[in-house]
């Protein structure tokens, strides 16, 4: 799990904890995305929004670190875009801002950030 704050940026009262869902499974061997396809769901009680954003492993990993970086980029934003236009969300939560800052925070993210250690030595 990866936790990132943005200190001194608010988006809303409503919302403290934006959760991405990053599923990653290989559908040739009969897995699927099914139950949780365009998930996403609004947590009042606890101020959290989770969206979920699904890759096929087969599809990505034959690409480079840079490509796969990409896709996992346009996934998050897209979980975002899809929570702003579900149908039960909250209302003061700007969503345009909130997908500025972290498209800003992305595009700071080298892919050499994701390599895991043991692959850069």
């Amino acid at each position: 799990m990866i936790d990132v704050s943005l200190p001194g940026m608010t988006f809303g009262n409503s919302i403290e904890r934006y959760v991405f869902g990053f599923e990653i499974s290989d559908t040739s061997d009969g897995f699927t995305f099914e139950e949780t396809r365009d998930y996403v769901s609004y947590r009042p009680k606890t101020k959290s929004l989770v969206s979920v954003g699904q890759v096929d492993w087969p599809a990505i990993r034959l690409l480079s670190p840079l490509e796969q970086l990409d896709i996992f980029k346009q996934l998050l934003l897209g979980s975002i875009d899809r929570a702003a236009s579900a149908r039960r969300k909250p209302r003061d939560f700007d969503f345009k801002a909130f997908r500025l800052a972290i498209s800003r925070e992305l595009e700071l993210l080298e892919h050499q950030d994701c390599i895991a250690l043991l692959d850069r030595a």
